[in-house]
């Protein structure tokens, strides 16, 4: 592509000037022989949902699926960890005080949080706060960067009265 057919618009991205882009012809024949039978398939369920008066009901379900949210709320990760959902109420509040603790020191040391407290080790927390004296911290953190921490995860793995 040469230098003049792509440009930065305003706000930063890239624009690239498709009519002048050459596709050759294979790629393009093999490009609409690969998706060609879908307006076929398309054709025939319609045809079926038309016939069993479902169209209205795929329609409005469609619809419905295109305006769900799919974005996650990034402070509800603590939700992905396997083991969170069998624990009790309680411990699910202790376990998300702990995993916020975590996130926020990997977040400062810039290191991917099972790096600072791995998942198994935060579950044992939850059910006995003194594991919190058998975790191995990374060698490079100074010994007051470890105790820091420590006194963080012990203050949150207290149970709310």
């Amino acid at each position: 592509m040469k230098q003049n057919q792509r440009r930065l618009a305003p706000a930063g991205d890239l624009v690239v000037d498709l009519e002048a882009v050459h596709i050759d012809e294979q790629a393009i024949s093999y490009a609409l022989n690969d998706v060609i039978h879908l307006l076929r398939l398309k054709d025939a369920i319609f045809k079926k949902l038309c016939s069993r008066k479902l169209l209205d009901l795929f329609l409005l379900k469609n619809l419905q699926i295109q305006d769900k949210d799919y974005t996650r709320n990034p402070k509800d990760r603590y939700r992905r960890v396997k083991g969170y959902h069998n624990l009790t109420d309680k411990e699910k509040g202790i376990f998300r005080k702990i995993f916020d603790v975590r996130e926020e020191y990997a977040r400062l040391c810039n290191m991917p949080p099972h790096n600072i407290v791995n998942r198994t080790d935060l579950l044992n927390i939850v059910e006995d706060a003194k594991y919190i004296d058998e975790i191995r911290f990374p060698k490079r953190f100074s010994n007051e960067l470890v105790q820091k921490i420590v006194h963080e995860l012990e203050y949150a793995a207290k149970p709310d009265k």
